[in-house]
């Protein structure tokens, strides 16, 4: 496997040197650099290839919520792995996807494991289970394997289920068929993102110039475009 690109950003004398002890453990495995500046810690993540970020958070630091953000809106691939000294931060990190939440003092071979996993998701052995769905001012996190599509009604955009649960959202569909890229799913629609997997049937539309699909453990039919139809069969072929 290739080495696994990591910048951290601290606050913290304390925090810097209990880090630095812990990376020393894996220096065969890792390309790491520190920042305590965050303009400083942009412009590399900028100009180079980095695969995680841990950045430490306090009460106290709201920017650093700003720079998961920024993170993320330059590179979504990129990993996020928050430290605190307190765990009333987590729920406010949520939002950010992050690939792990950690207490400090930090637990070396919880890091570790962390790591190796974010080591295959980059080397492709390994993908991300959930996704995190805003809802209203809370968030869920929801097994992808489990969605069978998204469905935009009015403002809100319905998540199906295999349970047959439906989940309701604020975000438009761009930002799921953006945050679910990699995972096989499809634009069959302006108001519609499907998982492939899930996809049993596909038929004309005996009413319009549009197809149908049929989805694993679902009744409703979801509107495939003549235009999509020819871009999704060549998908599945």
């Amino acid at each position: 496997m290739d080495n696994l690109n990591v910048i951290i950003i601290y606050e913290n004398p304390q925090t810097l040197s209990h880090l630095e002890t812990l990376v020393l453990k894996f220096e065969e495995n890792l390309e790491v650099e520190w920042f305590s500046d965050e303009v400083k810690a942009i412009t590399y993540i900028k100009k180079r290839k980095v695969d995680a970020a841990l950045i430490e958070i306090t009460n106290s630091s709201e920017s650093r919520m700003e720079l998961a953000k920024n993170i993320q809106d330059i590179n979504q691939d990129i990993s996020l792995i928050f430290c605190s000294n307190t765990i009333d931060l987590a729920y406010d990190c949520i939002q950010y996807y992050p690939a792990d939440f950690m207490i400090t003092p930090i637990d070396p071979l919880r890091l570790q494991r962390t790591l190796f996993r974010i080591t295959k998701m980059q080397n492709g052995f390994l993908t991300p289970k959930k996704i995190g769905v805003k809802i209203n001012s809370s968030y869920m996190l929801v097994d992808i394997d489990e969605i069978l599509f998204f469905e935009r009604v009015s403002r809100k955009t319905l998540i199906h289920l295999v349970s047959g649960e439906i989940i309701e959202s604020y975000e438009g569909i761009k930002y799921f068929e953006e945050k679910l890229n990699n995972f096989n799913f499809f634009r069959s629609h302006q108001s519609y993102l499907v998982s492939v997997n899930k996809i049993i049937k596909i038929y004309p539309d005996s009413f319009t110039n549009n197809y149908n699909i049929s989805v694993t453990n679902c009744k409703k039919e979801i509107i495939l475009s003549k235009r999509k139809y020819y871009t999704l069969k060549e998908t599945l072929i």
